[in-house]
């Protein structure tokens, strides 16, 4: 195989790096460490080199450009680079510097996303351990950070905002449904009369409710006593 011509050669300060053409119409990445390498045509094994070098230019700039938006989780770097098509050997290499850097560290990013789920609402820690599990976290460290994280009385605060939010919502419907119901004999008759109407379409709503809380993450007991705080106005 004859050298590959090199046809133009730039540095770019924003990257750090030299950006070389070659005759193919390729553009690879060089640190400033290969200048020296980078004369007018390069051999078969300076371009295998060169080639390798750009591949962890660009997935170093593609990984810290994303680091710089927000926190992330190791395990979401290896897969964006893998997405991109980065080579195995590239993403161990990379993973491990940055995480020797200190750009990347799961305890500081479980924290953030920690905080930022907290500030959305109706979310319990449940859901949150759940979700930093999925990315790479142990169930015991996931629990530890929620716990640290979440303020005094959480559960209890957003569980109140909720009930306030969303009660007189569920009693409307709940008592619109129970009329509909009670306007049909057929149903009325099938459910006992009108205790029976109430008790089915009570228990209707109350599993309604604790099934969208215990899905936010909330423990069955809270889920259940919030629902029934709904459904029979405490």
């Amino acid at each position: 195989m004859h050298p590959m011509k090199v046809t133009s050669r730039r540095f770019l300060p924003a990257k750090g790096c030299y950006e070389v053409r070659l005759e193919d119409g390729s553009r690879l990445w060089a640190s400033p460490e290969l200048e020296d390498r980078l004369s007018d045509a390069l051999p078969r094994d300076e371009l295998g080199r060169l080639r390798a070098e750009s591949e962890y230019l660009h997935a170093r700039d593609y990984a810290l450009r994303a680091i710089g938006r927000r926190e992330h989780f190791i395990s979401e770097i290896r897969q964006r680079l893998y997405r991109r098509g980065i080579g195995g050997a590239v993403v161990h290499r990379l993973l491990a510097e940055l995480t020797d850097e200190g750009l990347l560290n799961d305890e500081r990013a479980a924290r953030a996303f920690t905080e930022e789920r907290l500030s959305r609402g109706l979310i319990g820690p449940f859901r949150i351990v759940s979700d930093l599990v999925k990315r790479g976290l142990s169930k015991e460290h996931a629990r530890r950070i929620v716990a640290e994280v979440s303020p005094p009385d959480y559960e209890e605060e957003v569980l109140n905002r909720f009930v306030n939010r969303s009660a007189a919502s569920y009693r409307r419907k709940l008592a619109d449904e129970i009329e509909r119901a009670l306007g049909d004999a057929e149903r009325t008759n099938k459910l006992g009369g009108k205790p029976g109407v109430i008790r089915y379409l009570r228990a209707k709503y109350l599993g309604k409710i604790r099934s969208k809380l215990v899905n936010a993450g909330f423990t069955g007991e809270l889920a259940s006593r919030t629902a029934r705080r709904i459904v029979s106005e405490e």
